[in-house]
């Protein structure tokens, strides 16, 4: 996907967090938090408990989030040979949302009508760029949505947003971005406005490999954001040693 040391992302931390708190041994024994320092920052991790049990962690996302200018890339949508103008929600001229969770971390936001219109996106043959992102500058992905809908709050949230999504970095699709997962929330939070709101974002379903990712974004008086959680769950597949 990459080749650049990523401040933030959330395979790693998801991850490592489910591990930490998950795994056999001392180290996970009873503990129902931890902190994983990144290049963006320190993250807390919680555990989030269930009949007992971990099912998942929940990340505060370390925030420098900026939403950049809305841009129209030259080649962007015309490069998909099987999307038409009516699949864009902006048209293929229209600009799209570019937004930035930390510093080295910026996704264009692509807004589609339909998951139809979803499924026959494809990738790219070169790495999409975007001017002006001045210290924002760094690894940039598009991440295509389709929201499907919204629902009443629950558990403290003032509303939930269910979307279904695609990243694409050049060729490669990656079937969970929790960077680009926080990013967008981020970016639905700030025009929804004051409040607290859950985005429940389905990504990989084209891959066949269906990813569930949890955001909660809260939203302060003026407009700012307070907070990003991002909520996951892992499988270890593999174990081994790295001797140092």
């Amino acid at each position: 996907m990459t080749t650049e040391e990523l401040p933030f992302a959330g395979h790693p931390t998801i991850g490592s967090g489910w591990h930490l708190l998950t795994g056999e041994g001392e180290a996970a024994a009873g503990k129902t938090g931890t902190t994983l320092v990144t290049k963006a920052g320190k993250i807390p991790v919680r555990a989030v408990i269930k009949n007992g049990l971990v099912e998942k962690v929940g990340l505060s996302v370390p925030v420098d989030f900026k939403v950049h200018t809305p841009y129209a890339h030259p080649t962007l949508k015309k490069d998909q040979g099987e999307l038409r103008d009516g699949d864009y929600l902006n048209g293929v001229e229209g600009k799209e949302a570019v937004a930035s969770i930390v510093k080295g971390m910026t996704f264009i936001l692509l807004a589609l009508k339909s998951t139809e219109a979803l499924g026959r996106m494809g990738g790219y043959t070169y790495r999409t760029t975007v001017p002006g992102l001045g210290e924002w500058d760094g690894m940039l992905g598009v991440y295509a949505f389709v929201i499907l809908g919204e629902g009443e709050g629950v558990d403290g949230v003032d509303g939930i947003i269910y979307v279904q999504t695609r990243m694409f970095v050049g060729p490669l699709e990656d079937p969970a971005t929790g960077s680009a997962a926080s990013t967008l929330a981020g970016w639905l939070g700030i025009m929804k406005g004051k409040g607290k709101w859950a985005v429940e974002i389905v990504q990989g379903m084209e891959m066949g490999r269906r990813s569930e990712i949890g955001v909660v974004v809260d939203m302060g008086d003026e407009g700012g954001i307070r907070s990003i959680e991002l909520v996951g769950s892992a499988v270890q597949v593999m174990e081994g040693y790295v001797y140092v």
